[in-house]
């Protein structure tokens, strides 16, 4: 009370309904003594800090995590992975296992390694020593379009080994999120990395049913050995690098170590594919189907899809398409369903449009995928596109396996700029196809008119004994077609026919990876010995070739078949018969050589319009005469020396039909192109009586 100097205890009596007993107030008389914390100033204070804290809780829980705007496909660079353990050799294998792990997502794509490198050279810095980081990894990023940096580490944390990764959003290089998992001792390692992926791609936007579909533990899709597992991570690089024999040792020892580690088997097949030896291929590709349930669910489309190759090639195609279908940003689909529409099926347009999406810039491969194309274009007679195809994947660093490029270059009869092509390739370390620079020694010689010349390279190569056997095998091919060009029938016939003869006599000893050259083979023996004293061989010859095909279905055999059967219809004086053979196989991806055959049938038919018109073909389609693949190329040169030939024969039937004035025209080109001094004396004969024939005097 005021003017008391103690507060009093005061009781109020009241009667309820009459007096409520109710807190007496304040007044400037009186005033209610309160603790200090329920004074209306600290009761507002108070007030004030629950809402400060109702405001900082509401806001932290619903505030939107950092993320990154990551999509479908979209792409990731992994960085070097930080090994803090202090045993130096896991890192190699813990990387590849990191990336075997995460690129089993349908969703995320990986950058690969090798492209990383690539990109490091275009920036114009050292791949070696030096370390995708924070910083050098996200300008990588950037340059290749991903969407985020990926950055692992493994740890001794408390003796207990931690695998982390941060994600870093590269055009801040700032850390979105990070994820991290503990095992005990080395061994743990695989499993946490796979917890860590597994968190990875859940928060970069995959379903978790997707993951739990798409994804196998890494130890049961690599090897629990991490010793193994080095030496496979180890071949992995030198493969990447092209050090395909070093490579092969290296996945040997991984697979010395765990006989069932299929990625090493797959590996060691590639290696084998490399080197042109399929018969290896295949069997390392059986061992590591045997153990598909080791393989990732990509890896498993992918290795089928390669058994599926050595097979029939309508089945082949079909399992490269569904591996581009099911992960369509993984290059090899794209490239070997082109690869083999191109070579054995003959479906130019559908290979030049599949190949397109090999050729993206973030696949590691782009340059042999842009070669692919340039060889594509060249077959469909596209100077240009070729042309431009050769020149990026120069750009792109290809500089082995330059002979398409030089062909191209050299069916525009540029041929300074062929060996130029030709002199700046590098060696590709692989026999078989090194080889090919003889065809293009042949083929080139040939082009130019010299016959002798051209033999006796193609020849010289056979007689060498250290020289690949299918090289050999394609290079006898060549040698029996030039020599039935020159019109060597009876001094050659009987070795014609004892080579045809020894093929015919392994055919049952050749495994199934070596039945496509061999039926190629048998069926070019058939269409040679059909003009030969050892015409009743053919048969024989060619039937084999057709059973050998049944299972293959490959087109170009097809047509090799309808070369032979119809060369000897015409022969037995059947053109007509002939000519529908060969018609039935015009579809736009026929060999070059039904057309040869299908000139000549048709002259005898008295078709002379018509075969006219064939040889016009021929003249015109250098382009494929130079760039089918037939088998091997095999008959490039036969090919090439009927793109100039055609002159010929055109001006033979035009003088036959009495056109001279047409005739001269394809005379005086077929003499520019073919100089005299270098034609070989049955063609020299040929040559003197057209001349003859457009001499003054008789037009």
């Amino acid at each position: 009370f005021k003017g008391v100097p103690a507060p009093m205890l005061v009781h109020e009596v009241g009667e309820v309904g009459v007096a409520p007993l109710t807190a007496p107030g304040s007044s400037t008389k009186v005033q209610r003594e309160l603790p200090w914390w329920r004074s209306p100033g600290a009761l507002a204070l108070e007030a004030a800090l629950m809402l400060l804290t109702l405001g900082s809780v509401l806001y932290i829980a619903s505030r939107p995590q950092p993320a990154i705007a990551f999509g479908e496909r979209d792409w990731v660079v992994v960085g070097d992975l930080r090994n803090l353990t202090g045993d130096g050799e896991l890192s190699e294998a813990l990387e590849t296992a990191f990336r075997i792990s995460l690129e089993q997502s349908r969703y995320v794509n990986v950058l690969s390694d090798l492209k990383v490198r690539d990109t490091l050279a275009r920036m114009q810095r050292e791949a070696e020593g030096i370390i995708v980081d924070r910083e050098v990894g996200s300008e990588i990023a950037l340059r290749e379009g991903a969407r985020a940096l990926i950055l692992p580490t493994v740890a001794d944390v408390g003796g207990r080994v931690r695998v982390s990764a941060e994600v870093i959003d590269p055009s801040t290089q700032t850390t979105v999120y990070a994820e991290s998992a503990d095992g005990v001792g080395i061994a743990s390692t695989l499993g946490s990395i796979d917890t860590v992926t597994h968190h990875l791609r859940h928060r970069l936007g995959e379903a978790l049913a997707a993951i739990d579909q798409d994804s196998m533990p890494l130890p049961q899709v690599t090897t629990d050995d991490v010793q193994a597992l080095k030496w496979f991570a180890q071949a992995e690089e030198s493969f990447r690098s092209g050090r395909y024999a070093e490579a092969g040792e290296r996945y040997r020892r991984a697979v010395a170590i765990d006989p069932g580690f299929a990625m090493a088997h797959m590996g060691l097949a590639r290696t084998f594919v490399s080197a042109d030896d399929l018969q290896t291929a295949s069997l390392h590709m059986t061992a590591a189907a045997s153990d598909r349930d080791r393989l990732p669910a990509r890896e498993q489309l992918y290795i089928d899809a390669w058994l599926a190759s050595l097979g029939n090639i309508d089945g082949a195609l079909q399992k490269w398409k569904l591996l581009m279908q099911m992960y369509p940003d993984m290059p090899a689909g794209h490239y070997n369903y082109a690869l083999f529409a191109y070579q054995w099926a003959g479906r130019y347009e559908e290979a030049q449009e599949v190949v397109i999406g090999a050729a993206d810039a973030r696949y590691p491969l782009q340059g042999a995928a842009r070669y692919l194309q340039g060889t594509i274009a060249l077959a469909r007679d596209r100077m240009d596109e070729a042309m431009e195809a050769f020149s990026e994947s120069s750009k792109l660093g290809v500089r082995n396996h330059g002979w398409n490029a030089a062909w191209a270059m050299a069916s525009t009869r540029d041929f300074e700029a062929a060996q130029r092509r030709l002199d700046e390739g590098t060696a590709t370390g692989i026999a078989a196809g090194d080889a090919l620079g003889v065809h293009s020694e042949v083929t080139f010689a040939l082009d130019r008119g010299d016959l002798d010349g051209a033999l006796v390279r193609a020849e010289s190569f056979v007689a060498d004994a250290s020289a690949p056997d299918l090289a050999r095998d394609t290079l006898a091919l060549t040698a029996m077609m030039l020599r039935v060009l020159g019109q060597d029938t009876t001094a050659w016939a009987s070795s014609a026919s004892a080579y045809c003869r020894g093929e015919y006599e392994r055919r049952n000893q050749v495994p199934p990876t070596g039945h496509a050259a061999l039926a190629f083979g048998l069926a070019t023996c058939g269409y040679v010995l059909a003009g030969t004293r050892f015409a009743d061989e053919a048969p024989a010859l060619v039937d084999s070739a057709v059973s050998l095909n049944r299972s293959l279905g490959y087109s170009t055999i097809e047509d090799a078949i309808a070369m032979a059967t119809a060369e000897r219809l015409r022969l037995a004086g059947q053109p007509e018969d002939a000519v529908r053979v060969l018609t039935d196989r015009i579809d736009g991806g026929e060999l070059y050589g039904v057309h040869v055959v299908l000139l000549e049938a048709l002259a005898d038919a008295g078709e002379s319009e018509a075969a006219v018109e064939q040889a016009d073909w021929l003249a015109g389609h250098r382009g494929r005469a130079y760039g089918e693949w037939n088998s091997q190329h095999a008959l490039q040169a036969w090919n090439v020396a009927h793109s100039n030939l055609a002159w010929l024969r055109a001006a033979e039937l035009e003088a036959g039909r009495g056109r001279p004035a047409q005739a001269l025209d394809r005379f005086e080109e077929f003499l520019r192109i073919w100089p005299e001094s270098s034609r070989p004396e049955p063609i020299g004969a040929r040559v003197r009586a057209v001349r003859e024939r457009l001499q003054p005097s008789s037009l």
